[in-house]
């Protein structure tokens, strides 16, 4: 049984440790060469927090990653760890005010930049957290 403990709150901020990395760039490129993939379900907001990552498979190695956009149905982390696409993963994202503990799936990657992961099996709490975090800009809107 995973843990699914949150004390995430209200008051949700960046981590201290947030950059925008400068191949931003590179990825937009990428994704408006992929037909549909500009036309999401959910938006996203860009959102920096530490993403403890250890993948359920026990193949691959454990990780920090920084996320990089968010929304209710999965997000971007920046990692140099290369998890194959189908990937199962337990996330765990730490801001300056809690932890929300997530199962996700790699569901794209560009290599030596970082990982699209969908979230699987949701309780309400999270996405209610997963909500209030995708309506957020914390370090600017994604483009």
């Amino acid at each position: 049984m995973r843990d699914r403990s949150s004390t995430l709150g209200a008051q949700v901020r960046p981590s201290s440790a947030c950059s925008v990395r400068p191949a931003a760039q590179p990825r937009a490129r990428f994704e408006q060469t992929l037909p549909g993939l500009g036309a999401r379900r959910d938006p996203r907001a860009r959102f920096c927090a530490t993403v403890k990552v250890l993948p359920l498979d026990g193949r691959h190695p454990a990780s920090t990653a920084v996320s990089e956009d968010i929304s209710r149905r999965g997000l971007f982390m920046a990692t140099e760890t290369e998890y194959p696409i189908g990937t199962m993963l337990h996330l765990r994202l730490t801001t300056d005010h809690g932890e929300l503990a997530l199962t996700g799936r790699v569901v794209h990657r560009l290599k030596g930049i970082g990982v699209g992961c969908e979230f699987l099996d949701l309780e309400e709490r999270e996405r209610v957290a997963l909500a209030f975090l995708s309506s957020q800009r914390w370090c600017g809107p994604v483009h």
